[in-house]
């Protein structure tokens, strides 16, 4: 992946991953397993940075890698097999084809996401794939902040209105994420504030920063630099 395929993507090849729009907008909403859609990004993550979309892991790996027990595992992984989304390779022992994570990134019909979200967020809070959701809204106007009701996010995740509220609650609160007993040094992802002006609530992914330098430029994606400090990953230029 070139800086010059995707220079809108300020951030360095192997800290982000192309997920397809339509997992955002059409596949999280029909899993039944409440786990799935967790399950699903962390195996679409290492695919897409592997040859040929391939992730080679046992049902004890895949654990390690979502914080799941192995027995929610193996449900998430048959309903996820059922719908398509992943295949086991018959040649090869404890190996899954994620046909998804095979992305164009020349079509744009991707919203990029930095790694660290999915591999130090979701195997502490597994609601934290909520966030894949706003940066797909985010990402529709290249803002640093966006707006959707929470009833709206939920069931383009296909939970109800509180899971929602309560998972960007926990996300956007610094007591209440310490008081998760997280890493001390995991910041907390979210941000969640109510406009003076428009009277709606707004949020942001505290992990990246959209920004246009003049008029006529397009706007990028960075990591915060608050981010970038607390992972030791550079901010292109």
């Amino acid at each position: 992946m070139s800086p010059v395929v995707t220079p809108r993507v300020r951030i360095p090849d192997d800290e982000w991953t192309a997920f397809r729009n339509e997992i955002m907008e059409v596949w999280f909403r029909r899993l039944k397993e409440k786990s799935a859609a967790a399950v699903f990004t962390v195996l679409y993550d290492l695919a897409y940075h592997n040859r040929d979309s391939y992730v080679k892991g046992s049902f004890s790996d895949l654990s390690e890698w979502t914080g799941l027990d192995t027995r929610t595992v193996k449900k998430c992984l048959r309903e996820l097999r059922q719908l398509k989304l992943i295949r086991k390779s018959k040649s090869r022992k404890r190996t899954w084809k994620v046909p998804l994570a095979n992305v164009d990134l020349g079509d744009g019909n991707w919203t990029a996401v930095p790694r660290l979200l999915i591999q130090h967020y979701i195997p502490v809070y597994h609601k934290a794939v909520l966030l894949l959701s706003i940066l797909r809204i985010h990402c529709l106007k290249w803002k640093n902040y966006c707006w959707a009701r929470t009833e709206t996010l939920g069931k383009k995740m296909g939970w109800g209105e509180t899971r929602t509220r309560y998972a960007m609650t926990e996300m956007s609160s610094v007591e209440k994420w310490k008081a998760k007993r997280t890493r001390r040094d995991l910041p907390h992802p979210l941000s969640w504030w109510k406009s003076e002006k428009s009277g709606y609530w707004q949020y942001r992914v505290r992990a990246v920063r959209y920004e246009r330098r003049t008029k006529k430029s397009k706007p990028t994606v960075r990591l915060s630099s608050h981010f970038s400090k607390a992972f030791d990953i550079p901010i292109l230029k």
